[in-house]
């Protein structure tokens, strides 16, 4: 009987030692698949942001996406028209809006994180607030045949940019826009951003003594504009000019 209550503990103490080392070895298993998932998932969002970051289709792929988003949300508010896709514009800096729009209550009303969408068929023009998912406005739209510019600069020169450009077209144009610009730039260097003006882009360049080029890396689009006005001290770089 000695033999057999001896017998029994070695057997039990046996049994537990292995239970610890399965338990541990389920253990590593668990943390290596939690570690290699983890690194995968890591691994698929880097991707996705280099994709987007070197591919601009993709990035504009993801901008289209954020519009029907906000077409979406819109249109659960109000009956938006069916036979057209709105201009979209997104209320980065409400401070940055040109005086002729800051005197228009319907801009008076935006605030920072805002989208206007402009429907021109229509006639339309709606305010949207997404944090709050509320309409602060919507009125008749009335199209006006004007040039919308931005200008990025430093203060004292692109007054004086905008003050020439206003005497010379005069109501043909708006500044929508002014800024710093994110780099220092030399001369003066008009960029038509939406495509659709290459002859008001070259007759601003004539009369600002300047040239036609392109939207230098890094530099943001100003809200609103179809067209931008880079001015800068002459000791600075240039932008690229236009291929």
């Amino acid at each position: 009987m000695a033999k057999e209550t001896e017998e029994t503990p070695k057997q039990t103490s046996v049994k537990k030692t292995k239970t610890k080392k399965g338990w541990k070895a389920a253990k590593t298993v668990l943390l290596v698949a939690l570690f290699v998932g983890l690194a995968g998932f890591a691994g698929y969002f880097y991707k996705q942001y280099n994709d987007i970051k070197k591919n601009p289709v993709s990035s504009q792929e993801a901008q289209k996406q954020e519009n029907q988003r906000i077409i979406a949300s819109v249109g659960k508010l109000y009956a938006l028209p069916k036979d057209e896709e709105p201009t979209i514009f997104f209320v980065s800096d409400k401070d940055k809006l040109s005086e002729d729009y800051k005197k228009q209550e319907f801009f008076q009303k935006a605030e920072n994180g805002d989208y206007i969408l402009i429907y021109e068929k229509a006639k339309l023009a709606l305010l949207y607030r997404p944090s709050e998912d509320r309409l602060v406005d919507v009125r008749p739209y009335t199209v006006q045949n004007t040039l919308s510019i931005g200008i990025i600069g430093p203060e004292s020169v692109r007054d004086s940019a905008e003050k020439t450009i206003k005497t010379t077209f005069n109501n043909e144009v708006t500044v929508v826009s002014k800024g710093d610009a994110k780099n220092a730039y030399s001369g003066v260097t008009i960029i038509d951003i939406s495509g659709k003006y290459p002859d008001q882009a070259k007759k601003l360049a004539e009369v600002l003594n300047g040239k036609v080029g392109n939207l230098p890396e890094g530099e943001n689009k100003p809200d609103g504009a179809d067209v931008i006005v880079i001015v800068g001290a002459p000791e600075a770089s240039e932008p690229a000019p236009q291929q």
